[in-house]
């Protein structure tokens, strides 16, 4: 910390008026905290604060935050301060009642005017101005506040501490928060926000842009474009909402691109309560090129501010010091040069640079058990890809020499597949860091983010500069999932019909994501020079490696094979390498645990799990061990599909929590990684012997975690949000367990999927199909008898309600719904071609089984009339062989051609003889069902005539060559297009 640095306290989220009482308490515990730092001289030049003021946009909240805060704070702070104060609204300072009908599309579609820093742009924002007027009237008073009724709609101003200029830039980014759907759909203006920066002098040494909301909170087709112009002028953005401390990976690193720093919420939550209230202190050290930061929570056992470790990553935490550090953007404009003669580099949202400097930064001793740990599994990083304890394999020396000696005309592809286990992605580090260290001319890219979207004329915009630029991507499969203008494919077409040979590609994933996301059926060497390397167990020159490496650490790093020799070690690493081989994961982990660990496997995993409950997922109240429990059972299962959509379900967590506080530290405790969209444990072994574990030790419901989890995937379906493999969940999981005899759990995990989304037909259809293939039709008509009050217009409801009352041995009621599915008062669309298939042939079912209990001919008759109608449609082999069976039984009892009219009657008798049968309007059916005395079914004689128009003309044919009956369509005659019309005007 040098003495020209610029210290600075970054509050926000008070929420005043939310709970009047506690806030009061924490106002006098900011300020004298405050104290406590001057005392220790961490004296603040800048206070800002990034919004939520008030609560609901009162203004006697304002008028309380004035009295009882700012104006303590500023006592505080003495006479003598030559700092000032910065604040900027958030959604909470918007007063909902006075904006809900504003249209936030209309204001951000192209030609809108609304974000124009100009007179006319300002005039079209006063709509927008009356929902933070009180914020506006009521705070205490400041220049500052102005800006917002003004042309520019930001502020821009320059400050010099300690010999350096500063540009702070205030920016609102609740111009168009009204609602609990705000995510996604704001926008700061886009233009506003570029003017700001154009009114800052070029000699500023970094500058600070305020706002409230995350980058992800804006329009998704907006982001693209802030992100460049924050990569643009190099901005370090200070912003709240998320209510917790925290900053996104550096969008370029190496003193690139931009920052984002988020601060915890000043106040959320009383004492005791889920919520934990923060505050962070930052500090922009110019000489050291760093940004600071010191984040703080307050503690109910304590009464006092207490350093958050958990708030920021711990591999940027300074050895033995209360901060962390992170590199500063670029000072100056982006189109300066920077090292020796390499061009400025375009911003590529998710991507970071990777450099000598970068790995210089990340090239130092770790902990013991941190290496350790990795050899039990854990997620490697950037730190242990450099370290010289960790080995090299010899994959990486292939994967190097593949991108190093390329000389071809068209880009390079290299990919690195394999199962999950075996190493990859230590590998792919480990390639990225040799490639970085043998010629610093080249240009690495490296793929940091799950949620990159990459686009065409992003990577066209790389420079020609000469020197060779490579694209690598851990999560390669996710780059074709992605639904964006380009994927991967696409633009490597393109960068080979530009002739772009200087855009290489290194991809590693598993294999089984690269066949799913469909990219190994593509034609990769028409368009790149396309290398693939499988990465599946050991090679003796890795097995030697890794056993120094282990015998590096003594005891502990031998574990149980203390005593052997190396030789020994090497031939049972190898050996197990090849039995592991033979199952469907990591042969290389496998090796490794089976090798070092063995029979203590599980104690290993008991003591895993011990570590696990005692660290608590931050802002959930929960333990890892809770999140981890998940992740086994569907591990240990085999259902390889539980994604970090549906754990931020369960946890109420965004993604961006999910990575940071779930699938982080378990990476680093090496019980489970994250591979594209989905989650896993380590190794299939340690997931079953969690399970294990948890059931008998712990006291887990294990059953109820998988319908737990499946609820949760329909839960964030139904609430909007994208959950992969969501069909996996609604028929995969629950037919599993079926087809392994766990038939109470399969209806577990069905009831939960209905019941989180009720008015779904195609789930209750499911739920029925279960308990008919489990033998329990009667259960299966118990569903859709509840059901049928909420759903009352759909054809296939009806007949799968009519097909589990025939298996019910219900038949007169199968008869009644069966027709109700083809009824023209059901659905106000006529039936179609499929749906009039499965009813006929199931109507056919229904009736010859009511012609054997009652033996009245008005069920055989209508049984004759389905057939003949149902052979005019366009069959499958399956409803082809039902319908003609039904045909050639009927006319062997006299049942003869009848015309269409004749046909719908029939089956109209036949209904109503059904329905009387039952009870009629009193049977067990209830007297809320159409009867079928007011059915009709011009629809079905629409659909019927048209298809027998359509075989009309090979009539001559027929009579001709004679024809079966498994082939011979009823005679309806031509019906005209005018007679259709006529049919459905009638039904109208």
């Amino acid at each position: 910390m040098s003495d020209d640095s610029i210290r600075y306290l970054h509050l926000s989220d008070f929420h005043v008026g939310k709970d009047e009482y506690a806030q009061r308490k924490l106002f006098p515990s900011i300020v004298e905290h405050i104290h406590i730092q001057k005392d220790k001289g961490l004296y603040p030049d800048l206070i800002f604060v990034t919004g939520d003021i008030a609560n609901k946009g009162d203004k006697k909240d304002y008028q309380v935050f004035n009295d009882e805060f700012l104006l303590e704070l500023e006592i505080a702070l003495g006479d003598d301060w030559q700092g000032k104060i910065f604040i900027v609204p958030g959604n909470h300072d918007v007063d909902r009642k006075l904006v809900k009908y504003i249209d936030r599309d209309s204001m951000v579609k192209p030609g809108s005017k609304i974000f124009d820093p100009t007179h006319e742009g300002k005039e079209e924002r006063m709509p927008l101005i009356k929902g933070i007027e009180s914020y506006q009237k009521f705070l205490y008073s400041t220049d500052a506040l102005q800006w917002l009724e003004s042309e520019a709609g930001t502020f821009s101003e320059v400050l010099e501490i300690k010999g350096n200029k500063l540009g702070i830039v205030g920016i609102n980014t609740a111009w168009l928060s009204k609602d609990n759907q705000d995510r996604h759909n704001l926008s700061p203006g886009i233009n506003l926000l570029e003017n700001a920066f154009e009114h800052l002098p070029n000699d500023c040494k970094t500058i600070i842009l305020l706002g409230h909301h995350p980058l992800d909170w804006f329009k998704d087709q907006k982001i693209k474009r802030i992100c460049g112009i924050l990569g643009k002028y190099q901005v370090i953005y200070l912003h709240g909402h998320m209510h917790e401390s925290w900053i996104m990976p550096e969008m370029s690193s190496a003193g690139r691109g931009y920052l984002c720093v988020q601060s915890g919420a000043s106040f959320q939550a009383r004492d005791g309560e889920l919520w934990r209230n923060g505050l962070l202190w930052g500090e922009v050290d110019f000489s050291n090129n760093q940004l600071l930061l010191q984040p703080y929570l307050w503690s109910p056992d304590h009464q006092a501010w207490v350093i958050n470790n958990e708030a920021l990553h711990p591999e940027r935490k300074i050895p033995q010091k209360d901060w962390w550090t992170y590199p500063l953007p670029a000072s100056g404009q982006l189109d300066l040069p920077v090292v020796g003669s390499k061009q400025a580099l375009p911003i590529l949202s998710g991507w970071s640079e990777i450099t000598k400097e970068f790995l210089d930064q990340h090239h130092r001793e770790i902990e013991d058990d941190v290496l350790l740990r990795f050899f039990d599994g854990s997620t490697p990083n950037w730190l242990l890809a450099l370290h010289p304890h960790v080995p090299k394999r010899g994959i990486v020396k292939r994967l190097a020499g593949h991108l190093s000696t390329y000389e071809g005309d068209k880009p390079q592809v290299v990919l690195l597949l394999g199962a999950g286990g075996e190493g990859k992605s230590t590998a792919c580090l480990q390639t990225i860091t040799t490639l970085a260290k043998s010629n610093p001319e080249w240009r690495i890219l490296w793929n940091y983010s799950d949620d990159t979207e990459l686009l065409l004329k992003e990577v066209l915009a790389l420079p020609k500069t000469g020197h060779a630029w490579l694209l690598a991507s851990d999560d390669a499969d996710l780059l074709f999932r992605k639904k964006t203008k380009h994927n991967i494919f696409d633009i490597i077409t393109a960068l080979h019909n530009e002739g772009r040979n200087d855009i290489h590609f290194l991809f590693a994933c598993r294999d089984t994501d690269w066949r799913s996301c469909g990219a190994n059926m593509l034609n990769w060497h028409s368009h790149a020079s396309y290398q693939q390397e499988i990465l599946s167990g050991l090679s003796e020159e890795d097995a030697i490696a890794i056993c120094n490496a282990w015998s590096g650490f003594g005891e502990r790093g031998l574990g149980r094979l203390v005593g052997k020799h190396n030789k020994e070690i090497v031939r049972m690493l190898l050996d197990a390498a090849i039995k592991e081989a033979e199952t469907e994961e990591g042969a290389f982990l496998g090796a490794m645990l089976k090798v070092r660990i063995g029979d203590r496997l599980k104690d290993h995993v008991l003591l895993l799990l011990r570590r696990l409950e005692q660290q608590k997922i931050k802002g959930s109240g929960l333990s890892l061990i809770n999140a981890f429990a998940y992740i086994s059972a569907m591990h240990a299962e085999k259902q390889m599909f539980l994604s970090k959509q549906v754990m931020a379900e369960i946890f109420r967590s965004s993604l961006q929590q999910i990575r940071r506080n779930v699938i982080f530290p378990l990476g680093k405790e090496a019980a489970a990684s994250a591979a594209g969209n989905y989650i896993y444990t380590r190794h299939r072994t340690i997931a079953q012997v969690s399970l294990e574990l948890l059931r008998d030790e712990f006291g887990y419901d294990i059953d109820g975690l998988y319908v737990e989890m499946a609820g949760a995937a329909i839960s964030a379906r139904v609430k909007g949000e994208f959950v992969p493999n969501l069909h996996d969940w609604d028929y995969k999981l629950p037919q599993h367990f079926l087809d392994n005899d766990r038939k109470d759990l399969t209806i577990l995990i069905g009831k939960k999927i209905c019941e989180e989304d009720p008015l779904n037909t195609l789930r209750l259809i499911n739920l029925a199909k279960m308990y008919r293939d489990m033998g329990e039709p009667h259960e299966a008509a118990q569903l859709f008898l509840n059901a049928h009050g909420t759903i009352k217009t759909n054809r296939g409801f009806y007949f799968e309600w009519a097909t589990s009352e025939g298996n019910a041995g219900n038949t007169l009621h199968s008869i009644w719904l069966c027709s109700l599915s083809l009824a023209d008062q059901i659905d106000p669309n006529q039936p179609n071609n499929q749906q009039s298939k499965f009813s006929l042939a199931g109507l056919g079912v229904a009736l010859m089984d009511a012609y054997e209990q009652y033996h009245d001919p008005v069920f055989m008759t209508a049984r004759g009339a389905v057939a003949q109608m149902g052979l005019n449609l366009d069959l499958d082999p399956t409803a082809q062989r039902y319908l003609a069976k039904h045909d050639q039984e009927t006319r062997a009892e006299g049942i003869q051609n009848m015309d269409i009219d004749t046909a719908i009657a029939a089956l109209r008798n036949a209904t109503k003889t059904a329905w009387l049968l039952c009870g009629g309007d009193k049977g067990a059916l209830g007297n809320d069902l159409l009867s079928p005395v007011d059915m009709t079914f011009l629809g079905l004689q629409n659909i019927i005539q048209s298809a027998a128009n359509r075989k009309h003309k090979t009539k001559n044919a027929q009579q001709k060559n004679p024809v079966d009956a498994k082939s011979r369509a009823a005679d309806f005659g031509v019906i005209t297009k005018r007679d259709c019309e006529l049919n459905n005007e009638k039904r109208r």
